[in-house]
């Protein structure tokens, strides 16, 4: 699991700020530890990563993700 690979897949080509892409880099670090203790199925870690992924994302972005 990678949080940045993953985002690229949930985002395509959307454009992040600086402080988002540092965002997605502790994420990364976060859900390696998390990988790392065992403590929860992969696919709980990746519905996780995922909604925190989401939760980063400035309402404007959150809108173009949305079906039209």
């Amino acid at each position: 699991m990678n949080a940045l690979a993953e985002a690229a897949r949930m985002l395509g080509d959307m454009e992040l700020s600086a402080g988002q892409l540092a965002q997605l880099r502790a994420l990364d670090r976060k859900y390696a530890q998390r990988r790392f203790e065992g403590r929860r199925s992969e696919a709980e870690l990746l519905d996780l990563l995922r909604s925190d992924i989401l939760a980063m994302l400035t309402p404007e972005q959150e809108r173009a993700l949305r079906p039209k």
